[in-house]
């Protein structure tokens, strides 16, 4: 794993708690315990109990599904933490970014694999921007 130098709360304008959270899904997607389930692959329901099984796609902010809840970074953080961070990414502009790249069309979102969550998150932890492009480009 590499050295962590990640921005502090006050720098990246949200809650100590709120780093504390977005830290521990960067350790779960770098230690692969999120695993990437493509939209063909996960059927169910949309609603019923929303808790942390380890799904990931960036399509889902937290959708229960048969195989458990599919989240992206920010309802993965939302899932452990307890915190809400859709409130805080409505307000903050790069935070927003992270949840929601600005990528084209929404079907892409469901293509991102952990490794690039992973980059953009640790970007955004270490720079305050999550670089999606350069993400998704390189």
């Amino acid at each position: 794993m590499l050295a962590q130098n990640f921005k502090t709360a006050e720098e990246l304008r949200i809650p100590e708690g709120h780093v504390a959270a977005l830290q521990k899904v960067l350790v779960l997607l770098e230690t692969d315990k999120l695993t990437h389930m493509d939209k063909e692959l996960y059927y169910g329901l949309d609603d019923g109990p929303r808790t942390f099984t380890g799904h990931f796609n960036m399509g889902s902010w937290t959708a229960p599904r048969e195989c458990g809840t599919v989240a992206c970074i920010g309802g993965t953080a939302e899932l452990i933490s307890g915190l809400d961070f859709s409130f805080l990414a409505d307000r903050n502009p790069a935070l927003n970014i992270l949840f929601y790249p600005c990528i084209g069309g929404y079907g892409i979102y469901n293509d991102i694999t952990t490794e690039q969550a992973a980059q953009a998150l640790r970007n955004y932890l270490t720079t305050g921007v999550a670089d999606w492009w350069k993400v998704l480009n390189t």
